[in-house]
């Protein structure tokens, strides 16, 4: 049997600081529902990936125009690198490479 992690995040909620198009909002809800065995989340129903749901951000951050996708896909790379540093850091507690 797989050991069940709870997320701290019971409840979905953006806060209203942010100025997110209801598109982008209702993609976010639907992926947080979610959960993923890549991420030690066992789900019984689990229906997607976890490399789906990403493509799918993905997906909605595309543009006609080619830069402008590269900015928004650079900058998601950024703030999940951000996300991800505390567990990183944890891992890697002798991690000596110099932080940027």
């Amino acid at each position: 049997m797989k050991k069940v992690f709870l997320s701290e995040y019971t409840k979905f909620e953006i806060s209203e600081n942010y100025k997110l198009p209801l598109s982008l909002q209702k993609l976010i809800h639907k992926i947080w529902q979610n959960h993923y065995e890549e991420l030690y989340e066992y789900a019984p129903n689990q229906t997607q990936s976890l490399e789906d749901s990403c493509l799918e951000i993905l997906d909605f951050f595309s543009y006609k125009e080619p830069l402008l996708s590269h900015y928004r896909y650079l900058a998601m790379a950024i703030i999940f690198l951000e996300a991800i540093r505390p567990t990183i850091d944890a891992y890697l507690t002798e991690d000596s490479r110099i932080e940027l």
